[in-house]
């Protein structure tokens, strides 16, 4: 039970970082490219083979260097919706994109539909359009209204990409090693992107990006690892660990966005957060 806690902290803590740099003029990218080599030199220190391709083939490979690539972008928009949208409304789109492998494994996977899950769907689309819904319409608005949504798809994609993964590529061998790459190819992808957009040199080497980065980097793979973790340990189980586990940050990220950065829900973005919890515990009690 203590590392499913701790993985409700640490993945709430990534919008909390996410909202600090914003308040000290930190640019988001620099700091998540810091994470992600932080995060790759951590997975490979903590694995016994040291050997990074350990178990793999090429196509396990391939489907870790896609993720990567769509984990450093998915990342930036959630840094981005942190910032814009609020850690509260990021969380909860984050959060609720676990309904997109959901639909994966029923469509792909033929796995049986339920009233249970259907309804659970439902509920969680429900939530998001509330949790993400303004009542004043102008430019600014309508941008933080579709953050949330790109979120999910983004979130989404990942997760269902993941979800393929571990049906088809991961295994007990090469789990590390495919963590490893993925860390690594986010990593390298950010990296040739700050060679090449000349906005984001400007703070590569500044202490302030190069703290938030190893932070958020410790935060990212204490993140994984702990759930990892909790999985193993089996306190309940998976369905209702990767349920307690959602529905955990995106309570921290409400308490800590209203206390600490006094953001602001309506009572319409307060029915989609209860909306979207009860989505997330119908889900977990279907699977």
């Amino acid at each position: 039970m203590i590392y499913l806690i701790f993985s409700i902290l640490a993945s709430g803590l990534i919008f909390v970082i996410f909202k600090l740099s914003e308040k000290f003029s930190i640019k988001a990218f620099p700091v998540l490219v810091y994470n992600y080599i932080v995060a790759a030199i951590i997975g490979f220190i903590f694995t016994e083979e040291h050997n990074p391709f350990n178990g793999l083939s090429g196509f396990g490979i391939g489907v870790s260097v896609f993720l990567g690539i769509i984990f450093i972008l998915v990342f930036m928009l959630i840094a981005y919706s942190s910032q814009k949208a609020g850690m509260s409304k990021t969380a909860v789109a984050s959060k609720m994109s676990v309904i997109v492998p959901i639909m994966l494994a029923i469509f792909h996977y033929d796995e049986e539909v339920t009233w249970l899950k259907v309804l659970g769907i439902l509920l969680a689309i429900l939530g998001l359009v509330l949790t993400s819904y303004k009542t004043e319409r102008n430019l600014e608005s309508n941008r933080t209204f579709i953050l949330p949504i790109f979120i999910f798809l983004g979130a989404g994609l990942v997760d269902s990409t993941i979800e393929f993964a571990q049906r088809e590529v991961i295994n007990a061998v090469n789990m590390p090693s495919f963590s490893i790459l993925l860390f690594a190819n986010a990593a390298a992808v950010g990296i040739l992107l700050l060679i090449f957009v000349s906005k984001y040199r400007k703070q590569l080497f500044h202490w302030k990006s190069i703290l938030a980065g190893m932070t958020l980097g410790l935060v990212n793979y204490g993140s994984f690892y702990f759930l990892v973790s909790a999985l193993k340990d089996k306190p309940f189980d998976d369905s209702i660990i990767f349920g307690l586990n959602n529905i955990g940050v995106m309570l921290f990220s409400l308490v800590v966005g209203m206390l600490l950065f006094r953001e602001h829900l309506t009572t319409t973005n307060k029915w989609g957060v209860a909306t979207s919890i009860s989505a997330i515990a119908i889900l977990m009690i279907s699977r």
